[in-house]
């Protein structure tokens, strides 16, 4: 029986969520600020929603930056990197 989604997404909508979370665990295990103490507080924890408008896009972009391929990365890095306003290093 095929479990259906609350959120009414598709195959592939499901596959990118299912990424992304991945990616933001992997982020968030290996990330110093979220090991800090006060990450481990439940009132000092934030919840954010994010909405996707453009779930192709969004699964474009996202295999551009996270997929196998170095070269499309590449070419996205020096495309936007002038137009960088917050760079968190």
């Amino acid at each position: 029986m095929r479990r259906r989604d609350p959120y009414g997404r598709s195959g592939k909508e499901k596959y990118f969520f299912a990424m992304l979370a991945k990616v933001l665990s992997a982020t968030m295990a290996s990330s110093a600020a979220f090991s800090s103490p006060t990450s481990r507080v439940p009132n000092a924890r934030s919840l954010l929603q994010v909405k996707v408008n453009d779930a192709a896009g969004a699964d474009s972009l996202f295999t551009r930056l996270m997929g196998d391929e170095v070269e499309p990365r590449r070419e996205f890095i020096q495309d936007n990197a002038l137009s960088v306003a917050n760079l968190d290093i």
